[in-house]
């Protein structure tokens, strides 16, 4: 006799496309250098934003302890934030300091 089994569940569950965009202000980085700022009091993560951005984000998962979100604008840009030299930057995400200055980075 076999043993049916049960399908793992995630501890997040993936938003639906149809989110509206909301404006958020990054308060820290975390220790991958990623924009970290507070949604429904769980950390909210935003790739490429920096502290004291305001940027738009679009929410892409909710998790039991923290958020993602997807960054669509910067609405309000940090003193630090330079042009990037790298053009792949948005997509990639290797280099999370790089459209910051080398001052800022240390």
């Amino acid at each position: 006799m076999t043993e049916k089994r049960r399908k793992k569940s995630f501890t997040h569950s993936k938003t639906e496309d149809s989110q509206p965009a909301q404006e958020v202000v990054i308060e820290s980085l975390d220790d991958d250098g990623i924009g970290t700022a507070r949604y429904r009091g769980k950390p909210l993560l935003i790739p490429g934003a920096f502290v004291g951005e305001k940027v738009l984000y679009q929410l892409e998962y909710q998790g039991h302890h923290r958020s993602g979100g997807r960054l669509l604008r910067v609405v309000s840009r940090a003193p630090e934030r330079i042009k990037s030299p790298c053009k792949i930057e948005h997509s990639c995400l290797g280099c999370p300091f790089i459209s910051m200055q080398y001052g800022a980075q240390l």
